[in-house]
């Protein structure tokens, strides 16, 4: 009793090659898990097109950002170019533009390089430190006089 494995034959035989028979509950639960496939298959093809639609109105709404990014680009180049314009051709004759954008070059270069080479004594760079000063109040004193 149960040492050994049991097997059961089901032979069916089919006078009708072409026909089988169903019950009509086998026919029924067919029938439900085809209604349910295909509602997966419709609720599945909802989702996708919501998918797609949502890419494209983001694809569109990028694109319209990019544009106008552009835009805003194009405009602020513009305004860029003409203030440079506008810079140097009302830059007074007097006045250096390159000195007005980094005034007494050199004098901040000797400063540096003496505190490089003095770390620990800076005192030794007071002179070239109270030259750089002048230098710098010179160029003010020039471009304040030269607005006015």
């Amino acid at each position: 009793m149960g040492s050994g494995q049991s097997t059961r034959k089901l032979t069916i035989d089919n006078e009708e090659e072409s026909l089988i028979e169903l019950s009509e509950s086998v026919a029924e639960r067919i029938t439900q898990q085809m209604n349910k496939a295909n509602a997966v298959d419709v609720n599945e093809q909802q989702k996708e097109q919501e998918l797609h639609n949502q890419n494209n109105y983001w694809q569109k709404r990028l694109e319209n950002l990019e544009q106008k990014h552009s835009r805003i680009n194009d405009i602020i180049d513009a305004e860029y170019k003409k203030a440079a314009e506008q810079l140097y051709s009302n830059a007074k004759k007097t006045v250096n533009i390159q000195d007005t954008i980094q005034p007494c070059q050199s004098s901040s270069g000797k400063v540096l390089k003496c505190y490089q080479d003095h770390p620990k004594e800076i005192l030794k760079c007071s002179t070239l430190v109270e030259e750089f000063s002048n230098c710098v109040d010179q160029r003010r004193a020039r471009v304040i006089a030269a607005r006015c």
